[in-house]
């Protein structure tokens, strides 16, 4: 029996499920996450929405300029420079949203206004991305499910804390807040200690919901044109020098072209050139889907390139799995690929060998059957 078929055994069918996570987002795994969560829930015969919450802390400077106040000159200067960039980003995530997500009709502006949804749902999922990141989130309750009125109805998929070790702070508050959840599932496997440890509560670590998804759904969902050539795609959140470094050398060595898009690379000087600086979401998925090599250091990056099948190379920054690098290495540790990850430029030649997936795609089936165990688990062992 293939994984696939496991998955759509029987159902509770016609099932109201409201799903909270950060879809509000001009980040590439965020909205690519929250689709994937929303296609596998439909996939197995729910109806699932999306809650159009804006929390107004998170997103109170989340304009196209960003927080202005006690910035210098220097700086507005230039995010005001980016404006345009930024702009024309923006209108590419909210054509997606429009396009492929399902979100409720109002937008809720304050925890105050999504009491007024009740029992409009017969279940609440929050969940995934970082949703319980208590600094992120700006220490808001409502991404756990504490504007619902019947905690039995509550559930997380995924949900990640992107911590390591807690301060006195966010101890107190992940106590107070984490009974509002009845089932939990997280994504990191080291969440799912922090929790036991504060509540006692059982927290089921599975895959993020971009993984729910096999390499055949993603190529026949999103299909877009990206260079014929070879290239090597570099998806890059925040400047590493030793990761410049690493793509000046892999191109020097494969002389192939680099496609990318992230800021703070002008100084790469690189040969060949392609600065694809404004793909959409689905534009993200194919780049990947056919990259010769991908290089990173994004969690969402290692994760559609690994479950893509590509030859990846993922940076860190420290030598620890604490903090954000929790995510990621607790990620490829389940899939046995930790030796993708680098935290400086190796010495000689880098190896451009393929990557042996064999046991990494069979590992990754079996955490997608437990995954889609969970949800119709939450789902239907609730009760009525």
């Amino acid at each position: 029996m293939t994984a696939e078929s496991t998955w759509k055994g029987d159902t509770m069918k016609n099932v109201k499920i409201a799903g909270l996570t950060f879809h509000n987002s001009s980040n590439y795994g965020a909205v690519l996450q929250t689709f994937a969560l929303q296609h596998a829930m439909e996939q197995l015969g729910y109806d699932y929405t999306i809650i159009d919450y804006a929390n107004p802390e998170k997103y109170r400077f989340d304009s196209l300029l960003g927080k202005a106040k006690n910035v210098s000159l220097k700086n507005y200067l230039v995010k005001l420079y980016s404006l345009r960039y930024n702009y024309r980003r923006k209108r590419k995530f909210v054509a997606f949203s429009g396009k492929y997500l399902h979100i409720t009709p109002k937008r809720y502006k304050n925890p105050e206004e999504l009491r007024e949804i009740g029992d409009a749902f017969d279940r609440y999922f929050c969940g995934s991305d970082q949703v319980w990141n208590a600094e992120m989130i700006r220490y808001d309750r409502s991404y756990f499910l504490d504007f619902v009125k019947d905690k039995t109805q509550t559930a997380s998929y995924a949900a990640s804390m992107g911590l390591g070790a807690l301060t006195d702070r966010q101890k107190e508050f992940y106590s107070s807040v984490l009974p509002n959840v009845n089932q939990i599932s997280v994504r990191e496997p080291t969440a799912a200690q922090l929790i036991s440890g504060l509540t006692g509560q059982t927290a089921q670590a599975v895959l993020d919901p971009t993984l729910l998804l096999t390499p055949k759904q993603w190529c026949s969902l999103f299909t877009c044109e990206v260079p014929k050539e070879p290239y090597i795609f570099t998806y890059c959140l925040r400047y590493q020098e030793e990761m410049a470094e690493f793509i000046r050398r892999l191109q020097e060595q494969t002389g192939l072209r680099v496609v990318g898009f992230q800021r703070g690379t002008s100084s790469l000087n690189l040969k060949h050139e392609i600065w694809n600086c404004l793909p959409s979401p689905e534009e993200f998925v194919s780049l990947i889907a056919n990259a010769r090599f991908v290089v990173t250091n994004s969690f969402h990056g290692t994760a559609f390139s690994s479950n893509l099948g590509r030859t990846f190379y993922t940076f860190v920054e420290g030598k620890g799995a604490d903090g954000t690098n929790s995510r990621i290495y607790d990620y490829l540790h389940t899939i046995g690929l930790e030796n993708r990850l680098y935290t400086a430029c190796p010495e000689g030649t880098i190896d451009v060998g393929d990557i042996d997936y064999t046991t990494a795609s069979q590992l990754l089936m079996r955490q997608r059957e437990n995954a889609f165990a969970f949800i119709k688990s939450a789902v239907e062992g609730m009760p009525e």
